[in-house]
């Protein structure tokens, strides 16, 4: 007669079951897939040389827009769809109008990183004059998050109306308007933006003199 099997006790019972259990899946990082994909892309890209440059280039130019999308609906999202600057929504008569916005670099896409290029600490969100003038170095934006005229535009605002009338204060805030409970923007970029992109003023020595622009092409 064969031999009843016996229970199992609760500690077998539990290693059975981890043995038997697959182990929880991660969560996706949305971040590290696009790094990773892109990386993919650029590799693939490199070692099929059979493959025509438009597709190449096609590939590349969708990847990238995968990360810009991401990239703005984080930083918009962040600022409650309002201008960082002057306050202006994107909402007129119950419409969305998207293009009103922008999500902006402070350390511009071309000089970052793949991990800088995403991360919404490294944006503004801005209408479109303050978004220039931003991106090209007129104004900056200092550790306390008041805003900063470079001097050539602060000497043409008295005597020049409708440059006043988008740069004055108001519009401009003293400082950024971002809503409450917001992400600050990240000190490494600030810093960066106001050394490398800034039309920084003349010291006492430079007098009235060309302080040296940086080349900031618009991208």
């Amino acid at each position: 007669m064969p031999r009843a099997r016996r229970p199992q006790s609760v500690r077998q019972q539990r290693a059975s079951s981890r043995l038997s259990s697959p182990a929880p899946c991660q969560p996706l990082q949305a971040a590290a897939v696009e790094r990773e994909l892109e990386g993919v892309v650029e590799k693939w890209a490199r070692e099929r040389q059979d493959v025509p440059i438009e597709i190449t280039q096609r590939l590349l130019t969708s990847t990238v827009r995968i990360g810009q999308h991401r990239f703005a609906k984080a930083v918009l999202t962040n600022h409650g769809n309002r201008c960082v600057f002057c306050g202006m929504g994107s909402v007129i008569g119950g419409r969305r109008r998207p293009r009103l916005l922008t999500a902006s670099h402070i350390k511009p896409w071309r000089d970052s990183t793949n991990k800088e290029r995403l991360d919404h600490l490294n944006g503004l969100t801005a209408c479109p004059t303050h978004d220039v003038a931003f991106d090209t170095g007129l104004l900056t934006v200092s550790e306390d998050l008041s805003i900063t005229y470079a001097t050539d535009l602060e000497r043409a605002l008295p005597s020049d109306e409708p440059l006043r009338r988008a740069f004055g204060k108001p519009p401009l805030a003293d400082r950024l308007i971002p809503p409450a409970g917001a992400d600050r923007p990240d000190t490494v970029y600030r810093g960066w933006h106001q050394t490398q992109v800034f039309v920084s003023p003349p010291t006492a020595a430079e007098g009235l003199q060309p302080t040296g622009e940086k080349d900031c092409a618009l991208d």
